[in-house]
């Protein structure tokens, strides 16, 4: 909703998930990415696997990605 709200299309979106209920985001964002201790079955519908969530990996991934 945001993405449409802001006129941001979903190709210009990177979403970060760990469980099976993040595969229907993580299938629709241009880039996804999903952390160390995800389920198999999310890793392999991401485009890349980060650090652990315990070791704060999407922050590290933000950090050197994005910022």
């Amino acid at each position: 909703q945001l993405a449409q709200q802001y006129g941001i299309g979903l190709e210009h979106i990177v979403s970060f998930g760990n469980a099976e209920n993040d595969i229907s985001m993580l299938s629709k964002t241009g880039y996804s990415v999903a952390v160390e201790n995800a389920v198999d079955h999310v890793k392999s519908v991401a485009c890349e696997v980060c650090g652990h969530h315990n070791e704060d990996g999407v922050a590290h991934w933000i950090e050197e990605h994005l910022l």
